[in-house]
């Protein structure tokens, strides 16, 4: 049986809602998403450092970063490990997958993402090449829109994420859920 995570995305003071599952399948990690209430067009998507909640969304800190690099694109030579690049919505939804061999869901790994936060952001990720400052650091994506923390699962089938999506006393759950198999790993020796 493949090793299995989920998020469940929880607004930031908006509708943003949705869920992001995590596959390991060899040593490529896969990351199926559905995310609704968007506005169309693209939306920066990242691996936030701390799945920190406390704060909503703004408490998670910057990408995840072990390496202390630039802000890139998911396919880039330079990137956070945290950078997904773009995500797009069509009709308030974006659904899509996106695979890497940079991430693992390997508690023993540096480059574990359990117990992050997965973030869509408001605007655009321009990857890095917006040419100042703020680019380099966060690729200008704006405002987090919605966020979860990620959780080790067991698996999770589509009927699961409609009815997470669905009902916001979920959505809560989801993330408790998140934030105590992150401190749960994060205590392994």
């Amino acid at each position: 049986m493949a090793e299995c995570a989920v998020a469940v995305i929880a607004p930031n003071d908006n509708g943003v809602t949705g869920v992001v599952r995590f596959s390991m399948e060899a040593k490529t990690l896969h990351i199926d998403y559905t995310i609704n209430g968007l506005t169309d067009g693209e939306h920066g998507f990242h691996i936030h450092q701390y799945g920190d909640l406390t704060d909503g969304c703004d408490s998670a800190c910057a990408h995840f970063n072990p390496d202390g690099t630039e802000h890139g694109g998911l396919n880039s030579e330079v990137r956070h490990l945290g950078d997904l690049g773009n995500i797009e919505s069509q009709d308030g939804v974006a659904k899509g997958r996106m695979s890497t061999d940079t991430l693992s869901l390997d508690g023993k790994k540096r480059n574990c993402v359990v117990g992050r936060m997965i973030i869509v952001h408001e605007d655009r990720d321009d990857l890095g090449l917006g040419g100042d400052a703020e680019s380099l650091k966060t690729g200008n994506a704006g405002k987090r829109m919605g966020c979860g923390v990620i959780g080790l699962s067991e698996g999770f089938s589509e009927k699961n994420a409609e009815s997470l999506t669905e009902s916001a006393p979920y959505i809560g759950f989801g993330m408790m859920v998140g934030a105590v198999s992150g401190w749960l790993l994060s205590r392994r020796n």
